[in-house]
């Protein structure tokens, strides 16, 4: 197998290569490539990085066992179906991926965890049975013959900051019994290490978060499943000068006062004394499964895994949420988690974010015409730090797909942004990697007689991939980047030159880099319009989306709901919001809702309850 590299770096360094062709397939994913191009980059920290034990997960071929890998010293954790869950050392990870039982190999990829007009805009009060400012709980108030509020689901997610012993969670109308069944925590690899399954067990557990309990997950599954519309007492602000509603034209803003008054009349006629909560979840009598451990697509399966295998057992159907992310992935429907989780979505119903990125610029997404077969961006940090040489940019990676097999070429260069000179001028070559470029080869840092531009050692690794036939590249800027003393004014920049009708597909990490033209018009910006989470593009699964009308959020506390801040200075989030939520039954129908603070899309699920 033969990798190719960029190093762009300060002074000589030594390395190893293997071999690959260009139309050879490589079973290691990018992350996977990535840290085994770290592993020869340097000899000083070459032993540390091999003893680094990393989450995989790896799909077999047909009839292969776990058994098989076992026989070579691969800790199993997990499994589901050909996809097995486990934790290698990175300098094993081409002896495993060399295997004939393996297809691919993937290092788990990390997921990050991504309202007052929600249920009027998706009619969930009249769903769940008009419910009337006496009690939700009062039958004579509900349309139907029996009510829609997930009795008799089990409903469960992986998620991070969680208070299951919140009132919301126990069971109406005298919230002294607890609806949360099952905790499950997990290791980095999916193996469980714990579960807590007794309601005595559970009403002393306190949270697995404890410098930060009681945030996201909390949030989330009390959209899920909140059940507490008992009484409080609202607090009456009289304007919010950054609070907007949906149809407000001249985009002046709302009184806090004035938004109960239009969303929850019953409780604006009682301010300032105690009214019942109108605000509760899609699914306020279902039982709820909670799993928590490190978020990867690894502690993802797993924790999927262990709520269908509890509805199974108490023969109930399921309803799976994850309100996470990940930037970085094929998008197609390819990789380990991918595969995995259509298997689960055989049995369950799943609900994926499609992601928080709507306004972030930070894809690229271009076919080749034959008058134009490059591309070329330029790399802006987030954040930077000159007193104490931090940047946003260090340790970040990008990557590259193509929609085929055919290689493209990967340029970086170094582009003074502050040079009025012709751009010829102002753009220096520091190296490039395609599917003939030699192995080993290395390229200082170093712009002409300016000296080094950078510290650090790029790398660049390309490969046909085994999970699709398509090939990309990932590129990673050192963890200690930082931009040398010269005479120019430099970023970072990538460029890609392709074929005559081939597209490629450019994601960077959004905490980190901005893609930027410094208003050049041959370098491209970044847009939003590739910005679905990997995890969203499985099959068998419910990729939800919002549209975001509202900046204020509120705090639901032990005797009163206020409005207690601000979630940014923009009005709207219009392309692919996130938080899932919802479950609810309509003559044995399930209907699937996502919340992201104030609109929610709706799909109605073919599978039957």
């Amino acid at each position: 197998m033969k990798l190719n590299y960029i190093f762009a770096g300060i002074g000589l360094m030594a390395a190893m290569t293997i071999g690959l062709t260009a139309s050879a397939q490589s079973k290691l994913d990018l992350s996977a490539l990535r840290k085994t191009a770290e592993l020869r980059q340097s000899k000083q920290t070459r032993a540390a990085i091999a003893d680094e034990v990393v989450p995989v997960m790896i799909q077999l071929v047909p009839g292969a066992s776990q058994t098989d890998l076992m026989k070579q010293g691969v800790e199993v954790s997990n499994h589901i179906g050909n996809m097995v869950m486990a934790s290698l050392k990175v300098s094993d990870l081409e002896r495993i991926a060399a295997l004939p039982q393996v297809i691919t190999l993937e290092i788990a990829k990390e997921s990050k965890p991504q309202m007052m007009h929600a249920r009027v805009s998706t009619y969930a009060s009249k769903v769940q049975g008009n419910i009337a400012k006496e009690s939700p709980w009062d039958g004579t108030t509900r349309p139907f013959d029996k009510g829609y509020l997930g009795r008799n689901v089990v409903v469960g997610l992986l998620d991070t900051g969680f208070d299951p012993n919140h009132i919301t969670f126990y069971k109406a109308p005298d919230y002294t019994e607890t609806r949360v069944k099952l905790i499950v925590e997990f290791d980095a690899s999916g193996k469980e290490v714990k579960r807590w399954d007794t309601p005595e067990a559970i009403k002393a557990y306190t949270t697995e978060n404890e410098a930060d309990p009681g945030t996201h997950g909390t949030h989330v599954l009390g959209i899920m499943a909140g059940a507490f519309t008992g009484k409080g007492q609202f607090v009456d602000y009289d304007h919010h000068e950054k609070d907007s509603i949906e149809g407000r034209s001249n985009g002046a803003p709302q009184g806090v006062c004035e938004r109960i008054k239009t969303c929850a009349p019953a409780v604006y006629d009682n301010t300032g004394n105690e009214a019942n909560i109108p605000y509760l979840g899609m699914a306020p009598e279902s039982d709820i499964v909670i799993c928590v451990g490190p978020l990867n697509s690894n502690t993802e399966i797993a924790a999927a895994n262990a709520i269908c295998n509890y509805a199974k057992s108490v023969k109930k159907p399921a309803v799976i949420n994850f309100s996470l992310g990940q930037n970085f992935g094929s998008c197609d429907g390819t990789d380990g988690f991918s595969k995995a989780i259509a298997e689960i979505g055989k049995e369950a119903i799943v609900c994926i974010a499609a992601g928080n990125e709507g306004t972030k610029n930070n894809w690229i997404s271009k076919t080749f015409t034959a008058d134009k077969t490059k591309v070329a961006t330029l790399l802006q940090a987030k954040f930077t730090d000159k007193d104490t040489k931090v940047t946003s940019l260090q340790g970040t990676a990008l990557e590259i797909w193509s929609n085929t097999d055919k290689p493209f070429t990967v340029r970086i260069f170094a582009y003074d942004k502050d040079d009025m000179t012709p751009d010829a001028e102002r753009r220096h070559e520091l190296g490039e990697v395609s599917g003939a470029t030699p192995e080993g080869k290395y390229i200082e840092g170093n712009i002409g007689t300016a000296g080094p531009c950078y510290q650090g050692a790029i790398v660049v690794t390309s490969s046909v991939m085994a999970q699709n036939n398509r090939y990309a590249a990932t590129v990673k800027l050192p963890d200690n980047f930082w931009y040398d003393d010269t005479d120019i004014d430099p970023v970072i920049g990538i460029e890609i030159e392709g074929v005559e009708g081939q597209r490629i597909d450019l994601a960077s990490d959004v905490d980190d880099v901005n893609l930027v033209n410094e208003n050049n018009n041959k370098f491209e910006t970044g847009t939003p319009d590739m910005s679905i989470n990997n995890m969203a593009c499985a099959h068998n699964v419910f990729a939800v989306g919002a549209n975001v009308n509202r900046n204020i959020y509120g705090t639901l506390h032990k005797t009163g709901y206020k409005v207690s801040g601000t979630v940014g200075s923009y009005r709207t989030y219009s392309h692919m919001g996130s938080h899932n939520l919802g479950i609810w039954e309509i003559g044995g129908w399930t209907f699937v809702a996502n919340h992201n603070r104030s609109r929610i899309l709706c799909c109605l699920s073919k599978k039957q309850i």
